[in-house]
């Protein structure tokens, strides 16, 4: 059990920040929980196991549940007997979705359309197609931009100064390519076509799905064929391979461990990965728009593409390698400086950019929601300490026993590599800037709170 309240401690609305993947999510929380709390908000943010057994162990109904996505009928139920609000910013929909009607079909469950207080969008045109697909929602969107997009400005380039010259030391000139193919095994295919055949609205939208499933698939071993050619090309520079998190990083070794001059990678987050390269490598992904705002040049792989879509943002703002030949020479000119990112495209209504930050913009929106205030849990050291050592406990002990399996990295610990700790948040906070008038607190394990800071008199 949660140990009580701090009475010493002013009443404040409180966030509820899950962290699902952390290379894609854990910034931007910091940042959109940093600027909570600057606000008036007091911010708990972890892991998504973490923050969904503190919402459930607490006794009053207070506060606001902060969501990646949709969540399935009966779990909103159950959680919306504990907190006032569940809200929405889709990390899934961003600006390289390419069927933005399809994909909105089946994002959030059907009959949660009611239980869903805002849903935050990354830009007009997904307002716009949200609302004609799904217009039960068409009253709950608001379009602030992402925070994930706030972190690509020049405001927060500061961020990866020390990392992306360690980068550049260890690996010298290197083309980036960021995977987001997803599937990328028989297995994996088939447990998405069940998940899909068991969510999605008609058997049309679910046929759409399995075919660009099964299309991705295709892709990823043709691309495989592609790394093994690219490593042989004495001419080729070097590339370095980031699967995505949800990719198991066995299969991505099984294929491609042995080569020399193209190598996988699996640490940190994208950024300054991104920054330290000389181009990236990509097949349509919102790491390319990242890229193109980043002024590092954004090179589409078009040969073998599973139905490229020419018309997609990633790809205008892209350098398209049409086949093999092309491919190599802009990847050449990338490495030697010579390949100049591409022209502002107009995206307005692809991306909103506000001048105060999606971050902070959203913050706007969930004050005016006015949820009642609540005293934080009180952090008895003792207490505290114990649940964390035994939440590392279990962690390391289940590391120990893992079996070698399908798996090579299990899927926790793919996507929520390290943990989420109190020294992490507050670092963070302090390279972009946004640590001043908050403190931080390890509440529990992969569980850290955000307070505004309080005067003497116990005053915010």
């Amino acid at each position: 059990m949660l140990d009580g309240q701090n009475s010493h401690a002013e009443a404040l609305p409180t966030l509820f920040l899950p962290v699902e993947i952390k290379h894609r999510e854990f910034k931007a929380k910091v940042l959109l929980g940093t600027i909570a709390a600057r606000a008036g908000f007091q911010v708990y943010l972890g892991s998504k196991a973490a923050v969904d057994a503190m919402v459930f162990r607490r006794r009053q109904r207070s506060g606001i549940y902060f969501y990646k996505g949709g969540k399935p009928l009966d779990f909103l139920t159950k959680l919306l007997g504990k907190v006032e609000h569940f809200v929405v910013l889709d990390e899934e929909m961003g600006p390289a979705v390419q069927n933005l009607r399809t994909a909105y079909t089946m994002r959030i469950y059907r009959g949660t359309e009611h239980l869903v207080g805002r849903l935050f969008v990354v830009g007009r045109r997904h307002k716009d197609v949200l609302s004609e697909v799904r217009p039960e929602l068409a009253d709950k969107v608001e379009v602030t931009g992402w925070p994930r997009i706030d972190l690509w400005s020049r405001r927060y380039q500061h961020q990866y100064g020390d990392e992306v010259a360690a980068l550049r030391h260890k690996y010298g000139r290197f083309l980036l390519f960021s995977s987001n193919f997803g599937v990328i095994s028989k297995d994996v295919l088939d447990r998405e076509v069940q998940h899909i055949r068991s969510v999605t609205a008609t058997p049309g939208d679910a046929a759409i799905y399995e075919a660009s499933m099964k299309g991705a698939l295709e892709d990823f071993r043709a691309f495989i064929e592609l790394a093994k050619r690219m490593d042989a090309d004495p001419d080729f520079p070097k590339v370095v391979i980031r699967p995505h998190p949800s990719e198991d990083i066995a299969v991505w070794r099984q294929h491609l461990g042995r080569l020399k001059k193209i190598q996988l990678v699996y640490q940190g987050e994208t950024g300054p990965w991104l920054q330290a390269s000389k181009g990236l490598l990509h097949r349509g992904c919102t790491t390319a728009i990242q890229a193109h705002l980043g002024q590092v040049p954004p090179i589409f792989i078009v040969a073998g593409q599973h139905k490229p879509d020419s018309e997609s943002l990633p790809f205008r703002l892209s350098h398209p390698g049409r086949d093999y030949d092309a491919l190599r020479q802009l990847c050449i000119d990338a490495l030697e400086g010579e390949l100049a990112p591409k022209a502002n495209d107009d995206f307005a209504d692809e991306i909103f950019l506000p001048k105060e930050g999606a971050a902070e913009r959203i913050v706007h929106s969930l004050q005016a929601l006015q949820v009642q205030s609540d005293l934080p849990v009180r952090d008895a050291l003792p207490l505290r300490v114990i649940r964390i050592g035994l939440g590392v406990a279990r962690h390391w002990l289940g590391s120990l026993v893992r079996t070698k399996g399908r798996q090579g990295i299990r899927v926790r610990d793919r996507k929520l590599p390290g943990g989420l700790h109190g020294s992490e948040v507050k670092m963070v906070a302090r390279k972009l800037g946004v640590d001043g008038g908050v403190s931080f607190c390890e509440c529990d394990f992969n569980l850290v709170k955000i307070r505004p800071v309080q005067d003497a008199s116990g005053g915010r």
